[in-house]
């Protein structure tokens, strides 16, 4: 397989959707940010409550994190490393987070076909690619 970072080279827009979307758009970060900024958010998630003062002028993140500020280190790391280490994207790296792109919602199409397994109506099509 090809690294993504060559299939899809800097002067080409990537965008994170659903999860990304929805650890990222809550602490404040635009919808447009490079992955040191990420890796920066998310040493400062890490650091714990002493270091979320920051987050006083995002109306309602600073709850969201006391609540469960331990899992948003976790996916934020995780997030990270998938994007720096697994798809090999350099940290000057831009990427965009959306929830929405030409109208559309996107999101997570595993996800959203599973409810098609639970149905018992449906045939799954077998066609030759050749």
């Amino acid at each position: 397989m090809p690294k993504l970072s060559e299939t899809f080279p800097a002067t080409n827009d990537v965008f994170l959707f659903s999860y990304f979307y929805d650890r990222t758009q809550p602490l404040g970060v635009p919808s447009s940010f490079s992955l040191h900024e990420l890796r920066h958010l998310t040493q400062q998630i890490c650091s714990g409550p002493e270091a979320w003062d920051s987050f006083n002028a995002i109306p309602g993140a600073k709850e969201e994190l006391k609540d469960i500020g331990p899992e948003w280190c976790l996916d934020l790391n995780f997030m990270e490393v998938l994007l720096v280490s697994g798809y090999e994207f350099n940290l000057e790296r831009g990427v965009k987070s959306v929830k929405k792109v030409d109208g559309n919602e996107v999101g997570w199409c595993l996800g959203a076909s599973l409810p098609l397994l639970e149905k018992n109506d449906w045939d799954c099509k077998i066609s030759e690619i050749f």
